[in-house]
């Protein structure tokens, strides 16, 4: 986050009223409540049998819990619904995978584990 708000720093201290930069501040802050939304949209609900997933206004497929087959740590960088780099891959149905962030890891394991037994945590 800080790193998108670097250049938007910069170019606010060189601010020039001249130009066109009410439109590029407007562009920044839109693109900066885009990111935002992204980052503070993200949820992970566990229901009796599915694990839903949403960012911002991207709102994944349903995965069945049953259907999952190992959950492992990871540090990849890939574009995930995962707004933290504290990752874990979420492996499920025959060649399936998701990167997700949740705040409590162990707890969201747990219950995910205690839905679908046979998942296997790898860290």
């Amino acid at each position: 986050m800080i790193a998108l708000l670097i250049p938007l720093g910069i170019y606010l201290v060189n601010f020039d009223l001249s130009e066109w930069n009410f439109l590029m501040i407007g562009i920044w802050l839109l693109f900066l409540f885009f990111i935002l939304h992204m980052f503070l949209g993200t949820s992970y609900t566990i229901t009796k049998d599915k694990l839903y997933i949403k960012s911002g206004f991207i709102k994944y497929p349903t995965i069945a819990i049953a259907s999952i087959k190992s959950i492992e740590e990871t540090k990849s960088i890939y574009s995930s619904p995962a707004p933290s780099f504290d990752r874990i891959r979420i492996n499920y149905e025959k060649y399936s995978e998701v990167i997700v962030s949740p705040r409590d890891k162990a707890q969201f394991i747990k219950d995910l584990q205690k839905i679908n037994p046979t998942i296997t945590y790898n860290k």
